[in-house]
């Protein structure tokens, strides 16, 4: 099972990068109005956004959350140490991966096809990975305000 979501993924990973190295698309999908104004027949809207396996990595790491949170459901609760250096990571990562795709929208940045198509097949699934580190420390690690937020009764 997990052999097949690692196969998966790596699978799943070429689809975007391949796409971007062949096309020489951009790294990001910028939303501008143009693309809003006809969004059926902008070509990176349709042969990109809309299309599932371009967005199957963080779906993929999702899934293998669930599943490790569900084989974890009975462990011991994670320390405090530990709980604040995952949601710190968890944080970090998300940060890192959102502000990086600042550098894509640079017009006077050149192009750089391999690591456009890196940057687009990796993205989603580092940024997916900095959410189960968050999620992780907030199902299984202690207390802290983060948790005392998404657990408020009203």
């Amino acid at each position: 099972g997990l052999s097949v979501s690692g196969v998966l993924l790596i699978a799943a990973s070429l689809a975007p990068f391949l796409g971007t190295l062949w096309y020489n698309r951009p790294a990001l999908l910028t939303f501008y109005k143009g693309m809003w104004e006809q969004v059926r027949t902008d070509d990176l809207y349709v042969s990109v956004y809309s299309q599932a396996h371009y967005r199957g990595p963080g779906y993929l790491v999702g899934v293998l959350a669930g599943y490790a949170v569900f084989r974890g459901r009975s462990t011991t609760q994670l320390p405090r140490t530990k709980s604040w250096l995952l949601l710190a990571t968890g944080f970090l990562v998300c940060f890192l991966t959102y502000w990086s795709g600042a550098l894509y929208t640079d017009p006077a940045r050149p192009y750089r096809p391999l690591e456009a198509s890196v940057y687009a097949a990796t993205n989603h699934t580092v940024f997916a990975l900095g959410l189960t580190l968050i999620l992780t420390s907030l199902i299984f690690g202690t207390k802290t305000f983060i948790s005392d937020i998404f657990s408020w009764q009203g």
